[in-house]
C-alpha cells in the first residue's frame, strides 16, 4: 500500500516537471541501450523459518529505456537476480539446542516493465524506475540435507529504483540510484505467504541509439 502511494506521488511530480522542461529538452527522446548491476543486500521473509540477517544479493542485466519525450519513458530489458537467503532450521522438528542454519539462494531471470523519469538538461538529473518485474525462477539450492521448498513458476516483483542521472555527452549517460524489489510469493509449498526482498545500489550506462 505504501509503494503504491509513493509510486503515485512520483507520477504527479513527473507530470509537473514534463509541463516545466518539455519546452527545452534534454535530448533523451527516443531509444536507449545499456547494462546495470545492483549489488545489494537481500532475505526471504516467511513465519515458518526463524529468519537469520540480510545476506548479499545482486542484481545485473541488459536495459532499454524507450523516452516518448525528453523526460518520460518506459524501462524494459532483461534482469538475472540472486536473492539470498538464511535462516534456522529445527532438527527433527525438536526445537532448542538442535538448530542448524541453513544458507539457500534463489536465482531468477526477470522482465521488467517499468514508468520512467529522467530530468535535467544539464549534466546531472533525477533519475526514477517504478513499475514492476516478473521474475521466473531457475534454481533454488540450500545445503540443507533434504530439499523440501519448491519455487513458484512466476514471482511478481514491485519495485522502485531512484537516484541521480549523469549525462557524459549526447549518447552515453550513467545512473546511481537506490534500488528496491519485493518478490511474492517465492515458494509455493508452504503455509504462509514467502516474500523475497532485495535492497541495493543500482549502477547503469545506457547508450542513445536514435537521434
Amino acid at each position: 500500500m505504501k509503494k503504491n502511494i509513493v509510486f503515485f506521488v512520483l507520477i504527479l511530480i513527473a507530470s509537473g516537471l514534463q509541463a516545466q522542461e518539455t519546452a527545452s529538452g534534454t535530448l533523451r527522446k527516443g531509444i536507449h541501450l545499456g547494462a546495470h548491476v545492483t549489488p545489494g543486500f537481500g532475505t526471504i521473509l516467511t513465519e515458518y523459518y526463524d529468519n537469520l540477517a540480510l545476506d548479499f544479493g545482486m542484481t545485473a542485466g541488459v536495459d532499454m529505456n524507450i523516452y516518448f519525450s525528453d523526460l518520460m519513458g518506459v524501462h524494459t530489458g532483461v534482469t538475472y537476480m540472486n536473492l539470498p537467503w538464511r535462516y534456522k532450521f529445527e532438527l527433527d522438528g525438536i526445537s532448542g539446542d538442535r538448530t542448524k542454519e541453513i544458507s539457500a539462494t534463489v536465482k531468477a531471470i526477470g522482465i521488467p516493465m517499468k514508468y520512467l523519469l529522467t530530468t535535467g538538461k544539464n549534466i546531472i538529473g533525477f533519475y526514477l524506475e517504478a513499475g514492476f518485474s516478473l521474475y521466473f525462477p531457475v534454481s533454488y539450492k540450500s545445503d540443507r540435507d533434504k530439499q523440501v521448498l519448491e519455487t513458484v513458476s512466476v514471482m511478481f516483483a514491485p519495485e522502485l529504483t531512484a537516484g541521480m542521472s549523469i549525462k557524459a555527452s549526447d549518447k552515453i549517460s550513467f545512473s546511481v540510484s537506490g534500488f528496491s524489489s519485493s518478490q511474492l510469493p517465492v515458494f509455493s509449498n508452504i503455509d504462509n505467504i514467502s516474500t523475497g526482498i532485495l535492497y541495493g545500489l543500482k549502477m547503469g550506462m545506457m547508450v542513445r541509439l536514435t537521434k
